[in-house]
This record gives structure tokens, C-alpha cells and sequence, in this order.
């Protein structure tokens, strides 16, 4: 993923997200980062507004694709809303297939994992050769492996390691220590289908 400005505001794009995901808050920054780390999620999208029997509901929400949906609304940069609407929003997500996760700055700021998300993240435009790729591919071949044993075994340094992270190719528990004994594995999703092409 990437940071880059559009328009007025901060958005970030890259494997996970098809679409920019504007940044409301640097805390909400961090969220969204530690969102495209998690192994366990697969796709994550903003959502402006949910649609329900017809009524549009303001939702400002992050969407993490994975075992289930769930929508992530950081407390800190969520829109005033009301008891109806409220109510609409919750109803909207049930409808959808979607639970809702509200967020604290306490839960955002969690260590090591803010601190170990910011680090790996620092690295996400570092070039990485097809040749250290492979390695580390065919290190990980037969399960997870530590990381001081991957830099061993395929001479190379963290920042290597830390951009296929960002890649989504590579994954680890950024919850836990970032040291060598830290669990690296691939991580491989499956195809997703292109869709059939309109008669003629």
C-alpha cells in the first residue's frame, strides 16, 4: 500500500484496497495500516454511506474483508449522529452481512503492534528483487519459519522482509515481539475470478 494525496485529503491504495481509502485522522491512519498487516484480513474498503429500505445512512466506515465482514468505526473520527440514525446504521449493517467494531484510541495504540506496524510500514516502497522474492518464497515453502532464521538462511535484511508484508505476500503477528524469533508465512489468496465478458 501507498500513501499518496488526492484532492484535500489522505487516501491509501494497494493489494488489499481496489479503491483509496481517504484517511479522516492520524489515528485512523494507524488503523488503517494495521488493517493491511493483519494476515487474516484479505480486502478492506471504505463505505460512505449504507443504503437501507431505500434511505441512504451516513456510515464513514472501514469494511475488513476476512473469516466474516466487519465494519470499523474509530471512535475518534466517526460522524455525530442521532438515535434514528443510529439505529438505521446497525440495521443497515445486519442487512449487508456486516458487524459492527468500534474502536478506541486505546485499542489503536496497543504496543508492540502500533510501534511494529509503523516500523514494517516505513519499508512498503523499498525495491525487492525477484531473486530475494523467490528465496524467501522457497524459504517459507514448507511453513512458517522465524525470521532471524529466514534473514539467515536468505542473506537478507529486515527492510526485504518487511516490504513483502506490505505486499500482502508475506505475514507475521505484528502483535507480538519483532524479533528474530518472530513466525513469518506465506500467504497466498485465492484467484479472484474475472468476471464473464457480455454477450455479443
Amino acid at each position: 500500500m501507498r500513501l499518496e494525496r488526492l484532492s484535500w485529503t489522505e487516501k491509501l491504495s494497494g493489494p488489499k484496497a481496489r479503491r483509496p481509502i481517504p484517511i479522516l485522522s492520524p489515528l485512523f491512519r494507524d488503523a488503517v495500516i494495521q488493517a493491511s498487516l493483519n494476515p487474516r484480513v484479505r480486502k478492506l474498503s471504505f463505505v460512505r454511506t449504507l443504503c437501507f429500505r431505500g434511505v441512504e445512512v451516513p456510515a464513514d466506515l472501514l469494511l475488513l474483508h476476512g473469516e466474516d465482514r466487519v465494519a470499523m468505526e474509530l471512535l475518534d473520527a466517526r460522524p455525530l449522529r442521532g438515535l434514528d440514525e443510529i439505529g438505521m446504521l446497525l440495521l443497515a449493517l445486519e442487512r449487508s452481512g456486516s458487524r459492527l467494531r468500534q474502536m478506541s484510541a486505546r485499542d489503536v495504540e496497543q504496543e508492540p503492534l502500533l510501534s511494529n506496524c509503523r516500523l514494517v510500514w516505513n519499508s512498503r516502497d523499498a525495491e525487492v528483487h525477484r531473486a530475494d522474492r523467490h528465496a524467501i518464497f522457497a524459504a517459507l515453502g514448507q511453513g512458517a519459519t522465524k525470521l532471524g532464521e529466514l534473514r539467515r538462511s536468505c542473506g537478507l535484511g529486515c527492510e526485504t522482509v518487511h516490504a513483502l508484508m506490505c505486499a500482502d505476500l508475506i505475514g507475521a503477528d505484528l502483535s507480538l515481539p519483532l524479533n528474530d524469533d518472530l513466525a513469518i508465512v506465506r500467504i497466498r489468496r485465492p484467484a479472484v475470478p474475472r468476471a464473464a465478458s457480455p454477450p455479443r
